[in-house]
């Protein structure tokens, strides 16, 4: 029974790493996408172009928003129970760090696997925190354009809480 149990053991951990890696995937793939909208706008920042040109850019910028929000629908409760299960198994490294032990690579262990759970949600919730933050500069850009090129159509304002 025992190899059993170690083999449930190591596919869960592995089941368990894979889908936060996917989701850091997806957030810095929507992340390049926004930081790639911001360098075509720079170029053209504050300048008078085409109407139609600044109609492309908005509907690039909805399209990417609204693709922010399906996937933020679908992901972000598994995102808050990945999180909270991070933070169970911290205070659970914690209080076993504190147990009195008897071999010391026991605390050596303790204290590592802390940190790596420590390290990897943190950077789970790093980059899911990026898209929001990308995606206000693209915003903000658009905010400035001169109105004569939008003919009087406002940029929708659009805040993204993206998987928070």
């Amino acid at each position: 029974m025992l190899p059993f149990l170690e083999w449930y053991e190591v596919i869960k951990t592995l089941c368990w790493t894979y889908s936060e890696v996917f989701f850091m995937s997806v957030s810095i793939a929507l992340t390049t996408r926004f930081l790639q909208l911001t360098k075509r706008l720079k170029l053209y920042e504050k300048q008078s172009l085409s109407e139609t040109f600044w109609n492309e850019i908005r509907e690039h910028y909805n399209i990417i928003c609204n693709l922010v929000l399906k996937v933020d629908r679908i992901v972000s409760p598994i995102v808050i129970v990945y999180s909270f299960s991070n933070l169970f198994f911290i205070c659970q490294k914690i209080f076993i760090f504190f147990e009195k032990k008897k071999l010391p690579w026991d605390r050596y262990y303790s204290t590592y696997s802390s940190i790596f759970l420590i390290i990897r949600t943190m950077v789970m919730l790093y980059f899911g925190a990026e898209v929001n933050e990308k995606s206000r500069e693209v915003l903000s850009i658009l905010r400035e354009v001169p109105n004569d090129t939008f003919n009087g159509v406002n940029v929708r304002k659009l805040e993204i809480f993206f998987f928070l």
